[in-house]
């Protein structure tokens, strides 16, 4: 066999396995949605489901700078549909949200949270090492703390780890389970979408947080990409706050 005919034999073999994992997926109703606190913006206003497309291997920047490109195994590309407007900051205001200023310290290889009573989901979170400089609006928070924001780079065998014993080990099938394990210690999947955005450490961002409830002070970024922004100084030294999805500022003064 001929070195592009067996290329061609491995993408045909990946394209099987992501298919098998959207079938699997769909079959399960495996969504990425709000949890927690942030459900209640589905209730009172069916902001924000994500669904699983399509997972291909295809080149893609990771959201943890130490993981290279060649890493990735396969990437998972999510689809959002929203009911409200979630370029209207107000619109992800709901109790238990906080609105803080911080700085990045650290971001690492995204995982599985654990399950809690009122919060689980079985697509990762990345955990952002964050340092809390003010409390803009809600809840006060400060001091060092690990945040979460969905999606993100997450190695396979933690992946498995986390799948296998729940009612998704069926996932088994989709083909991962079969890679040596060395592959499965080494390669990550991607999982991402169109309002992902990559926060740069020792950068300083404004974020909106929801308070998951937990025991373990689970706090994660409100609808991705929308619910972060850069700050600007106006020429007349007061601030304001740009949407690094939209790039629209805000005063976010509520």
């Amino acid at each position: 066999m001929s070195k592009g005919e067996d290329q061609k034999r491995i993408y045909i073999t990946r394209k099987i396995v992501a298919i098998s994992l959207l079938t699997l997926t769909m079959a399960a109703t495996l969504i990425w949605s709000f949890n927690g606190q942030e459900s209640n913006i589905q209730q009172f206003a069916g902001i924000h489901i994500d669904k699983l497309l399509t997972i291909e291997n295809k080149p893609y920047v990771s959201m943890q700078e130490e993981i290279s490109p060649e890493d990735i195994y396969s990437v998972s590309q999510n689809q959002n549909s929203w009911a409200v407007d979630p370029r209207e900051p107000r619109n992800l205001i709901i109790e238990g949200t906080s609105i803080v200023h911080i700085k990045v310290l650290s971001i690492r290889e995204a995982e599985i949270l654990p399950k809690y009573e009122n919060f689980y989901n079985f697509i990762p979170y990345t955990p952002l090492d964050v340092e809390i400089l003010d409390t803009i609006y809600g809840k006060d928070l400060s001091g060092k703390k690990t945040i979460y924001i969905g999606g993100g780079d997450i190695r396979i065998s933690n992946l498995l780890d986390s799948w296998i014993g729940t009612e998704y080990e069926g996932l088994e099938k989709m083909g991962l389970t079969k890679l040596p394990r060395e592959e499965q210690e080494s390669k990550f999947i991607s999982y991402t979408s169109d309002y992902n955005y990559k926060m740069v450490p020792e950068k300083e961002y404004v974020l909106i947080l929801a308070d998951q409830e937990t025991e373990d002070e689970i706090y994660t970024v409100m609808a991705l990409g929308y619910g972060i922004f850069e700050i600007i100084q106006t020429h007349q030294g007061e601030k304001v706050y740009k949407n690094v999805i939209t790039r629209e500022t805000y005063d976010l003064d509520f």
